[in-house]
């Protein structure tokens, strides 16, 4: 006959129970756990009159009148980190109950088998240890289950294993290869990472429509023709071995990120990235051209590998692009800058802050790596035009190519010249909008006769300059005049601007204070 208990707490709280009087210690604790909180790293107690409830005997057995309302007092108690040891070596008498409140398991060597152990219904995290190579098929994992992560040497077959379906992680290791052709993924999985060895066909694979992560391990080189991937997919990685066609392959519409490993080295063109795609990656042998190819209008980086070395020119940049494309695009931009269409393309873009250095003071971050390139890149042909207005033009340090023939963008505030750059400014047209002007170490080219703009403020000369100041036209807006160690020529006959706040000597360069003159004129000192 069926009747009930009362269940109270500490606290007050009360809930009733249904049970009959051959109800088991173990069932009605069972009971209990499913309708009262969960605490992390504690375990529910039942006691009658201060003696806990035993899990293998009857409720009546032990005193339990149901038929009377018996009340029985719960409480939370601290696991016993002995006694879940014990359980795991299989030496408790009651694992369950010496694990419950446990919420993550972690593994390592020393367990290898949890043959007769009763997991925790409180699990959430299960990781077994690098030896772990154990049939799962007389495991019972708990239905808490949301993060399953096998070691480096597990290589078992999952078929007729029955995963948890509240799982949302599950991460194999290095060795696994077993095909999951048959094997039932949960409903729930949200992330799947396999290791490196494992290389099968994704054929006959049902992939749950909850999948948002994707990862392949570097062995894996299978053809995806005939795979369906989840249209909730967001992440997708291939290994370092992938070099497999993707014409024909549909791409899920939700995918965010997209990344190839090192090998993979495929065409492109023909194949439809979805508009979701935010992030496309390839690796260091991709080499192919992406002239023609459809670049999602969403995306915002895409980052190439050291092998790719494509023209630019052709390329429809996704307006949205945020980050540099290659570890030298800054060379190819440079290098291309007389096409007045890719000028075009890349103001509209607004891959102009690519051109800037990304750290400044490194030399070697922000010079070209091929050394033939300096020698191969022409004069850009007279007439072209930067369509892209930008506020300022950093040049790299060894440039050396002239700008006669170049319009510079009419909004052009801030013109720096690296340390090799030494070019003959006559018959250049400085934008009307330059307001700053810096020349590096190596340039020594008289200004006599070159247009500065009436608007420039600032002047620097570095190192090697050291022309006569006689018949430069100095703009009546200059505010600040620095010269570097090497200017030794007389002032006499010289007029500068009444503007002028600022003129330094020796001002630029590794020289000591001590050899610098500065002076700092006012217009009631001039």
């Amino acid at each position: 006959m069926e009747a009930s208990v009362t269940l109270a707490g500490l606290d007050g709280a009360e809930i009733r129970i249904r049970v009959s009087g051959c109800t088991l210690g173990r069932e009605l604790l069972r009971l209990a756990r499913s309708q009262l909180p969960q605490k992390p790293g504690c375990a529910l107690r039942l006691s009658l009159c201060g003696v806990e409830l035993w899990p293998d005997e009857s409720l009546e057995a032990q005193g339990v009148q149901a038929e009377t309302g018996t009340v029985i007092s719960y409480a939370y108690s601290r696991v016993c980190l002995l006694k879940a040891w014990n359980a795991l070596k299989g030496h408790a008498r009651d694992a369950e109950q010496a694990l419950e409140g446990t919420t993550k398991l972690c593994f390592h060597n020393p367990i290898n088998s949890l043959l007769g152990v009763t997991l925790p219904s409180t699990l959430k995290s299960l990781t077994f240890g690098d030896e772990f190579d154990q049939r799962l098929q007389e495991i019972t994992l708990p239905g808490s289950l949301q993060n399953l992560t096998f070691g480096h040497d597990f290589n078992q077959s999952l078929q007729g294993v029955t995963l948890p379906g509240s799982l949302l992680h599950l991460t194999f290791g290095e060795w696994f290869c077993q095909s999951l052709e048959g094997v039932t993924l949960p409903s729930s999985l949200q992330n799947l990472t396999f290791g490196h060895g494992w290389n099968r066909s994704m054929l006959g694979v049902t992939l749950p429509d909850s999948l948002q992560i994707l990862t392949f391990g570097d062995n894996f080189n299978q053809r995806l023709q005939g795979v369906k991937l989840p249209g909730s997919l967001q992440s997708l990685t291939f290994g370092d071995d992938f070099d497999q066609s993707l014409q024909g392959i549909t791409l899920p519409s939700s995918l965010q990120r997209l990344t190839f490993g090192d090998n993979f080295d495929q065409d492109l063109l023909g194949v439809t990235l979805p508009e979701s795609l935010q992030s496309l990656t390839f690796g260091e042998c991709f080499g192919q051209c992406l002239q023609g190819v459809a670049l999602p209008s969403s995306l915002q980086s895409i980052s190439f590998g050291h092998s790719w070395n494509h023209s630019l020119l052709g390329v429809t940049w996704p307006s949205s692009l945020r980050q540099p494309v290659a570890p030298d695009f800054r060379r190819m931009v440079l290098s291309e800058l007389g096409g007045s269409h890719f000028a075009k393309q890349l103001a509209e873009s607004d891959l102009w802050p690519w051109l800037e250095p990304q750290h400044a003071g490194s030399d070697s971050a922000r010079q070209p790596t091929d050394p033939d390139f300096w020698r191969q890149l022409q004069p850009t042909p007279a007439g072209s035009e930067i369509a892209r207005q930008p506020a300022k033009l950093d040049i790299w340090p060894r440039l050396r190519p002239n700008l006669q023939g170049i319009t510079l963008p009419s909004s052009l505030q801030r013109l720096t010249f690296g340390d090799n750059f030494d070019q003959d400014l006559l018959g250049v047209t400085l934008p009307e909008s330059l307001q700053s002007l810096t020349f590096g170490e190596c340039f020594g080219q008289c200004l006599q006769g070159v247009a500065l703009p009436s608007s420039l403020q600032s002047i620097s000369f570095g190192h090697s300059w050291n022309h006569s100041l006689l018949g430069v036209t100095w703009p009546s807006s200059l505010q600040s005049l620095t010269f570097g160690e090497c200017f030794d020529q007389s002032l006499i006959g010289v007029t500068l601007p009444d503007s002028l706040q600022s003129l330094t000597f020796g001002g630029g360069g590794p020289t000591s204070a001590s050899t610098r003159v500065r002076l700092a004129l006012s217009p009631a000192h001039r």
